[in-house]
């Protein structure tokens, strides 16, 4: 960077500035002081040396020759530096107020908020959003305003104070992923589209968020690392155009945002709440509790988006309403005129009869078989891919009355709806708010980032990759296709599962048993059709939790009210996980979230400790429960030497039904029990590893026969749990 100033004292300024940008904040700046700001002077920090990036030593500016810097700045928070002065702001109101048009008056609103590098206080805010008064509304003028805030708290004074509680939720549907490292609550699941302008809003906001927390853990002390990847960020489970990236995501990816393409991953912000905050009083939260009671009965699911709605009165003698029209009989036809589609029977009239002689001739296309969602809910109200459920019956349990003719066969409405039909009906507004097929995207973003989709992926690599192993082996040998001739032995006996020590049979999948017992076995999930759309169930809490998260701004909450707000929402596709991670940084006490967690079943809490980390969920002060650990991943492996270290603590045989396989195509090691040297640091004195393993899979359950309460207390500040003893919570 190169900067030539014509002041040298270090006072807030509101200056004019000449620049020149490039993306990747390379400046060249030239700045003279406009006028003197109502900002109180600040007294600057003492400021490291600047150091050579190998030696670490000091570096001294020469005297002579030429010297060039390439400056990257990383996203950062807003400062008190970058906030206008009042005196600047009163002449932005009055250049707005004195404005001969409304249409210049709205060119000046904009020219101040649209990639502005200002930033406004509260009050420099309110006078702002006064002065628009009447002219974008409240929604388009506090939306503008928000990113140009410095402060969280002032947002959601804001938001409060301009809006009504309609369009505090139309605002929240407006900013999109944008909202929440806005709104100061960042940890989520986010799918992000970098075409749509509030989906790169969100990238930048939440580099700063992440700046700013690894600097705060790092650097202040005030918490140990609980990244993924021991990197001290909140990134997690990061793909890009749904690979997986090369190398851990970095705020300086964003320094450059990708005009096209989709990113996926969590983010877990490691933000507590301040010193002396407290949760909601029994009288704010029962008011909480019926609002959102309200807001969620009151949502319309009756607007024809769904195909269960389309369906529901296709039996005999039953009627369908579609988009708010007439209620009448419909038949299987009529079904197909409101789907967009032409049933077989009146393809067919409209044929030559030779094309007809070809139709009959054709053999019937079985449908292929597709694995069973692992996050789908039984008994929900969603339509599924097209699939026979007895004779005369769609995918959803509804009777479809035809005349069956030689040539016809079962008319499906679902996989015969038309492209355009489809868009229509994604294009209906869910409770006058969103449309449905952001739901339907959000829905499929989540449910396609799952632990269980993650693992049967790598699970089918594994086993592609040595299936196309054994294929180049038996190609050397002369023998392509692995057949073997009968007089050379017959068959290769296939690999076994070992026992457990117990006695249970351990699956592939190694999953724990509901009960919290033994490890039990998993049957392989039937091949049954994957869901297609969200239930109606889903899509019901989906906005209820949208709403949920308007409500809740800067406000915090116990473990307690927490597990009531759960009980609010069904468990439709993780629906509980995504409401958890919606609470996880409102939650005061994060130390008791084994509250939450105990409710949940043990997919659910698998699940979660996927999207939040198992550093972030976990608290030594409570450790018995069952573990299921991915020791490549750094967290989870920390996690490992923090039971192990308290293992050692504490007396007596606290590892029950341990279990451990290499590779997830592997077996399980046939009676593996706590090795001995899972207690030693991580390296030798010659700088060999050891200590626990750094890949495969561990199932373990605790158990303390004797708690050592300072033991536990001396590991809690090595997971999240540990930071609220700092920020003054118990």
């Amino acid at each position: 960077q190169t900067r030539t100033d014509t002041h040298t004292h270090r006072h807030i300024h509101t200056h004019t500035h000449t620049r020149t940008r490039t993306h990747a904040h390379t400046h060249t700046h030239t700045r003279t002081c406009a006028s003197q700001c109502s900002h109180a002077s600040v007294v600057p920090h003492a400021k490291p040396p600047l150091c050579e990036e190998g030696s670490h030593m000091p570096w001294d500016i020469p005297l002579d020759g030429s010297l060039q810097i390439e400056f990257k700045a990383e996203p950062q928070p807003p400062s008190i530096e970058e906030m206008g002065s009042d005196n600047g702001v009163k002449g932005l109101v009055h250049n707005m107020e004195h404005a001969s048009t409304d249409g210049e008056k709205v060119s000046v609103f904009r020219m101040a908020t649209v990639e502005s590098e200002v930033y406004f206080s509260t009050e420099q805010a309110q006078s702002v959003t006064t002065a628009m008064h009447g002219l974008l509304g409240s929604l388009e003028t506090v939306g503008a305003l928000l990113p140009c805030m410095a402060e969280v708290e002032g947002r959601a004074q804001i938001v409060a104070t301009n809006m009504s509680l309609k369009e505090q939720f139309q605002l929240r549907v407006k900013l999109g992923n944008a909202w929440k490292p806005l709104m100061g609550n960042a940890t989520g699941f986010y799918s992000l589209d970098f075409t749509r302008q509030t989906d790169r809003r969100a990238a930048t906001s939440l580099a700063q968020v992440a700046n700013s927390e690894r600097n705060d853990g790092k650097n202040n002390g005030i918490r140990s690392d609980t990244s993924q990847k021991g990197n001290w960020l909140s990134y997690r489970n990061e793909s890009y155009n749904k690979a997986p990236l090369p190398q851990p995501l970095e705020p300086s990816f964003f320094n450059t945002l990708p005009m096209f393409g989709h990113m996926n991953f969590d983010y877990v912000s490691t933000h507590r709440p301040p010193k002396g905050s407290k949760a909601l009083s029994d009288a704010r939260f029962d008011k909480l509790l019926e609002t959102i009671r309200k807001e969620r009965d009151n949502i319309d699911l009756d607007t024809g988006f769904h195909v269960s709605t389309l369906l529901k009165g296709s039996r005999p003698g039953t009627s369908v309403e579609c988009g708010g029209g007439e209620r009448g009989g419909t038949s299987g036809a009529d079904l197909a005129t409101i789907l967009g589609v032409v049933d077989n029977q009146q393809q067919i009239a409209g044929m030559s009869s030779r094309d007809s002689r070809e139709l009959d001739e054709r053999p019937a296309s079985p449908a292929p078989a597709r694995p069973h969602s692992p996050t789908s809910s039984v008994g929900s109200s969603r339509p599924e891919s097209p699939v026979a459920h007895g004779p005369g019956f769609g995918p959803l349990g509804f009777g479809f009355e035809q005349e069956q003719g030689p040539t016809s066969t079962k008319f499906d409405p679902i996989a015969a709806e038309s492209v355009d039909s489809q868009n229509a009906r994604r294009g209906l507004f869910v409770d006058e708010l969103i449309k449905y097929n952001d739901i339907v995207t959000a829905w499929k973003g989540f449910t396609e980032t799952t632990l269980a989709v993650r693992q049967a992926k790598e699970l089918a690599a594994l086993e592609k990759a040595a299936a196309e192993l054994e294929q180049r082996k038996n190609a050397r040998k002369g023998n392509p296709t692995g057949a073997k001739d009968e007089h050379k032995g017959g068959h290769k006996k296939g690999k076994k599962h070992a026992k457990h020590p117990s006695g249970d049979a351990i699956s592939k999948n190694g999953t724990m048993g509901e009960d919290g017992g033994s490890i039990l076995h998993q049957e392989e999930p039937a091949l049954l059709p994957e869901p297609t759309e969200p239930s109606l169930e889903f899509v019901r809490g989906y906005v209820t939790l949208l709403k949920l998260e308007a409500l809740l701004c800067c406000k915090y909450v116990s473990t307690e009210q927490a597990g009531v707000l759960l009980r609010l929402f069904p468990r439709d596709d993780g629906l509980w996980v995504m409401v958890l991670t919606t609470l996880f940084s409102r939650l005061l006490d994060l130390g008791e979230v084994d509250g939450l967690l105990n409710i949940m079943t043990q997919q659910e809490r698998n699940e979660a400790s996927h999207r939040l980390g198992w550093l972030n969920l976990f608290n030594p002060m409570y450790p018995e429960r069952d573990y299921q650990l991915e020791l490549n991943h750094w967290d989870q492996r920390e996690t490992c030497k923090i039971i192990v270290e308290l293992a050692m603590a504490e007396e007596g045989e606290n590892w029950v039904d341990e279990a451990y396989r290499r590779r997830r195509d592997m077996p399980w090691v046939p009676g593996w029990q706590f090795p001995e040297g899972f207690n030693k640091p991580d390296f030798d004195e010659n700088g060999k590893e050891q200590g626990v393993y750094r890949e495969g899979d561990l199932l373990a359950r605790y158990v303390s026969p004797k708690v050592e309460m300072d033991a536990r207390k001396a590991l809690q500040f090595r997971t999240l749990s540990g930071a609220t003893q700092i920020y003054g919570h118990h």
